[in-house]
């Protein structure tokens, strides 16, 4: 009789221990606790759910406002413990690209402004490349769960055999739709060409772009996930330049290694890029800088022994 007592206490701890009747949320001091329950989805009088309580984890994490977070479940509670980021925290930046080289600089954060999980960031990066830039995230437009960001850029470098310089300016407006898992973009962009030959060529454009954030899986099985990611661009000159189009393909392959709880992955890509080269500009077409840089390629291109 008393194993079957001892049994039943067991059974009973355990089923209240995983079970969730009520939600606690603490360690708020400036977040408004109404965004807080906003990120959070997990269903009361009902069992654990550690699916759940991941995506939640996320979604908190999406806010980019606490520096550290924890779920906890026990005596029935769905303990959700936050620690907010300081108002003003900052980092340094070191960085090394292969064709513009060393960059040096700093990056000031203003995290959760008034409470409402928004954030102000201002980056002075030189060396490589000089650069400045000013982001604004707005975490909940409205009443929605859709996110505005405003990033605003100015940046100079030069090529390996310092031929040209190319001097960016750029003001770029995101605004991400959860529920359609589609991010619009509008960004105002000018990339002046400084080269005797080019006799400083500007290009200006105004450039709208649709894309999907969110990995969209193709198909899954037991080993493998492929997931497909896609952008289309259009680029509209306001200074008399060609218009022309860009359209970005993105194949990740998640192939599992060894069954196991860390569940580790290899990872390859398959990227495509498509546009109407003829109306690109020349930037565009002979590499002239960021991720395709190319060594030793003239920008003239009657320069190019191939």
């Amino acid at each position: 009789m008393k194993i079957y007592i001892l049994l039943l206490i067991l059974f009973f701890n355990f089923f209240y221990a995983s079970y969730v009747k009520s939600i606690l949320i603490t360690g708020l001091e400036r977040t408004n606790k109404s965004l807080i329950k906003d990120q959070i989805s997990h269903p009361i009088n009902t069992t654990f759910n550690l699916d759940i309580a991941q995506n939640d984890f996320d979604n908190l994490m999406d806010l980019q406002s606490f520096s550290d977070i924890s779920i906890q479940n026990y005596d029935s509670l769905y303990h959700v413990k936050l620690k907010e980021m300081k108002l003003t925290t900052w980092e340094p930046i070191i960085d090394k690209d292969e064709m513009l080289g060393m960059t040096y600089g700093f990056k000031i954060n203003f995290n959760n402004i008034r409470g409402n999980t928004n954030k102000f960031t201002g980056e002075i990066i030189s060396g490589g490349t000089n650069k400045y830039i000013i982001n604004f995230t707005d975490t909940r437009i409205g009443k929605t769960k859709n996110k505005l960001k405003i990033k605003l850029y100015n940046e100079t470098y030069k090529d390996l055999e310092s031929i040209y310089t190319l001097k960016n300016k750029t003001a770029l407006f995101n605004i991400l739709f959860f529920k359609n898992n589609f991010n619009f973009k509008l960004k105002l962009y000018e990339n002046i060409i400084k080269n005797t030959n080019l006799n400083n060529d500007k290009y200006r454009y105004i450039n709208p772009s649709i894309e999907s954030f969110n990995q969209q899986v193709l198909f899954t099985n037991n080993y493998s996930d492929h997931i497909f990611n896609w952008e289309y661009e259009y680029h509209h000159s306001i200074n008399n330049k060609p218009n022309y189009h860009t359209v970005n393909f993105e194949l990740l392959n998640y192939i599992q290694l060894i069954k196991s709880s860390s569940n580790p992955k290899f990872v390859y890509k398959i990227k495509a890029n498509l546009n109407s080269k003829s109306n690109s500009p020349i930037y565009e077409q002979n590499y002239l800088g960021g991720d395709y840089n190319v060594r030793s390629y003239d920008i003239i291109p009657s320069s190019n022994p191939f």
